[in-house]
């Protein structure tokens, strides 16, 4: 009787074992941020191997579907390996985390020892939507190119032009800056997946070479082992990983695990709440989410594939399973767009099909490798809705997998055979499916591109009206005082939605409290896990937003090893958080959005860190900072009496300044303090210009002056300057290097943050 009831024990825990799956009656509760039930929670034994059920994807064979179901039998870990991070999940925010913990930080010394990284990833490539997942077209913002972005993903992009630009023959006149070798209309950078793969290696290399960064392909973690603390956070202690092809087991140890898995399979795993679908109204207080609860409305998923145009030949695929069928549901239609021509449908202009994403423009290139166009496929058609398969069990995931698969595999046969040709008749048979470029048995990508996964019940959680159009009326959407990264791109849902619920945005930040889950100690998101709405997903979950995740939580799990900390320090202390924005800043990590001052602008972190603490903004009606411009004497007044934080009576009457002028007290304080001054007749002029002159008396006040020995260079204070041209005047970006370097000496950031987290952000 007792071996039958640990065989039966034994039965039911490896039922529940199932790798990234909650049980369907608990679904519900976690909309509401209860916690998963508990996986797994005894140590393994020899005696009673425990096993796991996982879903190998990219092994997925669409007329064999549950043959990519695996079942991982492990006695005790064939290896151990303990680190100081593991990212789990190898997409662009896994990426991103990992290139940030690992890489020499700017002005980083020999003493700070970098951490010692671990990353996996299930499939055999690194950069998720944009490599195994075929997304190889960027969903970028306007601005990307200047201050829209990190400087490190900037870089990403440089490596990815370069690669085209230094190994094949582009034409004289396509070179440039902004090169773009697929020419399409949705996107500034067009590529193939596997020369993006390259990038990521490229950037990958030096901490690999320095033995700070071990990757581990087709490997997936099945089981974590955490602890729940007294303050009701669970803490990681260790996770069980296999590989996917070998069953090789290995428990990974580290002291901060980093989730950016594609489905949040880390969060039911470590028993940490999460929430999955539309939150409702009553949840969000967001206008355009539904009435109620409905966690089946996961935003659509999809495989897409690339396919190459070979004039006067044909490629068409054998008919797949179940085509008939879809094709009179109305799944394929190319929604009035022509494939090579432009249109209209009623006022609006529709750009060729074929153009959409089309990675590799031939007319672009002089070279034998390609004479012919490539375009990767992600359209409406094979969209994948009504199929959410996170949270289900093996048999129907794989089943939706297989039919996400069938219905990409029917829109090209069905572009190839019945898509109405422009110039009359149907079908595109001179499409050839290039299995070759996504190295993928059956030419589609190897994993699906995943639009929205589980997310965390967050510290801070971002809704649509902090960032949809209609609810901020200036030129960004809510300001985020703990911000660490910034993103742009409309709400955009696919799959059931309420009217309304597509909208623009303002440009936003990423705050770091979306970024710590309530209940879980050393867990950070580094995708689209983060604590935002169903709705807020739908303009956090694209390319350069998720790379500036996954470097936010990537640099935060960093400062916290270094410290023996916990990430929610950085939440709870402000000065921390002050210490780690000015981090990210300092690595070209936008925080704030300005659209006139790039990455590589000389004082780019100083006016940054001015505008997050509030001391230095731009206009509220644009994105500018106008560096270039002029700063008035009365603006330079107030920046430099909030520095030095006390105030003084001029003594006597000002003749342009009375009581009631918006700056008195400033201008006040900076007259009785000798740090700037009026003009024979008693004028103090507030709305001229400064001039390098004054500049220069207000620098060698004692109370805003720095240091003989100090490092600082200040170009507008350098000698050469004041004899040269007293009368210049200083711009904005002038001013602001010289008051951060003053701040900084003086130790004022903290002071300045505090005013404004106990106060509403002045207009400056």
């Amino acid at each position: 009787m007792r071996q039958f009831l640990k065989k039966l024990v034994f039965l039911l825990h490896a039922a529940l074992a199932l790798n990234s799956i909650v049980a369907p009656e608990t679904r519900a509760s976690h909309l509401h941020g209860i916690p998963a039930k508990p996986m797994t929670s005894k140590k393994l034994d020899p005696k009673y191997p425990e096993q796991f059920t996982v879903i190998d994807i990219q092994a997925l064979d669409e007329k064999d579907p549950e043959a990519a179901i695996k079942t991982i039998t492990c006695p005790v870990p064939d290896r151990t390996i303990k680190c100081d991070v593991l990212v789990a999940g190898g997409g662009m925010g896994g990426v991103a985390a990992a290139h940030a913990l690992t890489r020499t930080l700017n002005g980083e010394t020999g003493r700070r020892r970098r951490p010692r990284v671990c990353l996996l990833e299930e499939t055999n490539w690194l950069g998720g939507q944009m490599t195994s997942q075929a997304v190889s077209a960027f969903d970028e913002n306007a601005l990307v190119e200047t201050s829209g972005a990190s400087r490190h993903y900037l870089k990403l992009r440089e490596l990815i032009r370069d690669y085209y630009l230094d190994r094949y023959s582009v034409k004289e006149e396509c070179k440039g800056p902004r090169f773009n070798p697929g020419n399409c209309w949705v996107s500034r950078l067009s590529f193939e997946p596997k020369i993006g793969l390259h990038a990521i290696d490229s950037m990958l290399e030096q901490a690999i070479r320095d033995d700070k960064l071990e990757i581990f392909h087709r490997t997936k973690v099945v089981k974590v082992d955490s602890q729940l603390l007294k303050n009701g956070k669970h803490k990681i202690k260790s996770l069980l990983a296999a590989n996917l092809e070998s069953g090789e087991t290995i428990e990974f140890r580290p002291r901060i695990v980093i989730d950016a898995t594609e489905l949040g399979d880390l969060l039911p795993l470590a028993q940490v709440s999460y929430r999955l679908g539309e939150e409702g109204k009553d949840a969000t207080g967001e206008p355009h989410a539904a009435p109620e609860p409905q966690s089946e409305w996961v935003q659509d998923f999809i495989f897409p594939f690339v396919v190459e145009f070979c004039p006067d030949q044909n490629h068409t695929i054998e008919k797949p399973t179940d085509y008939e069928k879809l094709r009179d549901q109305g799944q394929f239609t190319l929604l009035g767009y022509k494939m090579f021509e432009t249109t209209m449908k009623g006022d609006r202009e529709l750009l060729p099909f074929w153009t959409y994403r089309r990675l590799i423009d031939s007319a672009t290139f002089q070279d034998l490798a390609y004479q012919n166009d490539i375009a990767m496929i992600n359209w409406e058609a094979n969209d994948v809705s009504d199929r959410n398969f996170i949270d289900k069990d093996p048999q129907t995931m794989v089943r939706y997998l297989a039919e996400a698969k069938q219905i990409s595999l029917g829109f090209l046969y069905w572009l190839q055979t019945e898509a109405p040709r422009d110039d009359g008749g149907k079908g595109y048979p001179e499409l050839k499916l290039r299995e070759d470029i996504l190295q993928s048995a059956d030419g589609l990508s190897k994993y699906p591109y995943i639009r929205e996964s589980r997310r965390i019940i967050p510290e801070r959680l971002v809704v649509e009206n902090d960032i949809g159009v209609s609810f901020n009326s200036g030129a960004r959407a809510r300001f985020c005082k703990d911000s660490v990264g910034i993103g742009h791109y409309p709400i955009d849902i696919h799959g059931p939605q309420e009217k309304g619920a597509a909208q623009e945005t303002r440009p936003f930040q990423i705050p770091m409290g979306a970024l710590l889950p309530k209940d879980a100690e050393n867990l950070l998101p580094a995708c689209k896990n983060l604590g935002v709405s169903h709705l807020a997903n739908g303009a956090y979950r694209l390319h350069p937003v998720e790379w500036a995740i996954g470097t936010a939580s990537g640099i935060i799990a960093r400062e916290a090893v270094m410290e023996g900390s916990q990430p929610h320090k950085y939440f709870q202390d402000k000065d921390r958080l002050l210490s780690l924005q000015k981090l990210l800043v300092h690595e070209g990590e936008p925080i704030y959005w300005f659209d006139d001052v790039p990455v590589d602008h000389f004082a780019f972190a100083q006016i940054q860190l001015l505008a997050a603490t509030g001391t230095m903004t731009g206009d509220t009606d644009s994105l500018h900072f106008n560096p270039d411009k002029p700063i008035s004497r009365q603006m330079a007044a107030k920046i430099a009496a909030r520095v030095i934080d006390r105030s003084r009576s001029a003594g006597i009457l000002i003749k342009d300044v009375d009581e009631n002028h918006p700056f008195s007290a400033y201008i006040n304080s900076m007259v009785g303090f000798n740090i700037m001054d009026l003009d024979r007749d008693f004028s103090f002029r507030p709305a001229a210009a400064l001039t390098i002159e004054e500049l220069s008396t207000m620098a060698e006040s004692r109370q805003l002056r720095l240091p003989s020995r100090s490092l600082v260079h200040i170009e507008a204070l350098s000698k050469s300057e004041l004899d040269s041209n007293p009368q210049a005047l200083v711009t904005r970006a002038q001013f602001a290097e010289w008051i951060a370097a003053v701040i900084t000496y003086k130790k004022k950031w903290e002071k300045l943050a505090k005013e404004l987290r106990e106060g509403p952000l002045a207009a400056n």
